[in-house]
Order: structure tokens, then C-alpha cells, then sequence
């Protein structure tokens, strides 16, 4: 069984909670179809925490690796009703979308 990972990094609570809602929205869609991927999700929102993945981003003291994500507002919206619909095969496509080529990319050592 492969484990990926997630830390949200947000001060904003509602942020953490839309991309967390369509992590786990994903997640569920991957059980159905029996894969073996365990994902666990970190939040980090206290400033400190925040502040310090900022000066350590690229570095392996905090993570190994990290994908940096900017989201537009028509994002975060789509974001919003994934959540509010629990809608799993746009939760699985929007990650599909969002994240092409980037986890492959640091497989690859990019």
C-alpha cells in the first residue's frame, strides 16, 4: 500500500477546509475503485508553522517534497461546490487537472 502525505498550509480556515473536503472527496473515489493509497492529511495554520514552511520551502528540513499550488478565485469556487455537492469524480478531476505532471515531476527529481 502506497502513503502520500498532505499538509494544507492556510491561515485561513476556509480555504483548509475546501481543499481538505476535496482530498478526502478524492480519496473516496480511489477506495471504490480498490486502490491501495492511504492518504493522510496534515493542517498547518498556526503563523509559526506557516512562516516556517515559507523559509524552508525547496529544503528537506520540514518536507521531502512539496508541490506549491496557486489557485485561482474560479479555483477556489469549484473547490467550494466539490465540497458542498461531495462530489467525488470532480474531486478526483480536479486533482487530476490541478496536479498533472507535478507529483510525476518530483518522482523524477524535479
Amino acid at each position: 500500500m502506497g502513503k502520500v502525505d498532505v499538509k494544507i498550509l492556510s491561515y485561513k480556515s476556509p480555504q483548509r477546509y475546501a481543499v481538505k473536503q476535496t482530498i478526502k472527496a478524492a480519496q473516496n473515489e480511489l477506495k471504490q475503485k480498490q486502490s491501495r493509497i492511504e492518504i493522510a492529511i496534515e493542517e498547518v495554520k498556526d503563523l509559526a508553522d506557516l512562516i516556517a514552511f515559507s523559509i524552508l520551502a525547496g529544503k528537506e528540513a520540514r518536507m521531502k517534497k512539496g508541490i506549491n499550488l496557486a489557485l485561482s478565485d474560479a479555483d477556489l469556487i469549484e473547490l467550494i461546490r466539490i465540497m458542498l455537492d461531495d462530489d467525488e469524480k470532480g474531486a478526483l478531476a480536479f486533482l487530476k487537472t490541478h496536479f498533472k505532471g507535478k507529483a510525476r515531476e518530483l518522482l523524477e527529481g524535479g
